[in-house]
């Protein structure tokens, strides 16, 4: 799949896209920001522009910086996600919710006898 400028804009959604400006440059689409953003709005287009296609923010000395876009790059599949974290989250739950049942089995033994 060849990405485009419209396939970034389109996914980022206009209120994040009206923010950047794009251009097309060789192997990727490139978009900076029009004007500064403060932290937080920086930080959402930017979270935004992760979970679009795999975009990446390059830091650049001051107008070098811009995000993105490989243009051969699919979306993220889920298959794609690493796994091994998750797993190991769910299993350190689950120990967590083992424990908390041996505590509670224990307290209505106490209280049996």
């Amino acid at each position: 799949m060849s990405l485009s400028v419209e396939d970034v804009k389109t996914a980022l959604g206009d209120q994040t896209a009206n923010l950047l400006i794009f251009d097309d440059e060789g192997d990727y689409i490139i978009a900076k920001v029009k004007k500064f953003l403060p932290g937080n709005e920086f930080a959402k287009v930017a979270a935004k522009a992760s979970e679009t296609f795999n975009g990446e923010y390059m830091k650049g000395l001051g107008a070098n910086s811009h995000f993105r876009w490989e243009k051969q790059r699919k979306p993220k599949a889920e298959a794609d996600i690493d796994i091994v974290p998750l797993l190991l989250e769910v299993e350190r739950d689950l120990e967590k919710s083992r424990q908390a049942i041996r505590r509670a089995l224990d307290l209505i033994e106490k209280v049996k006898t």
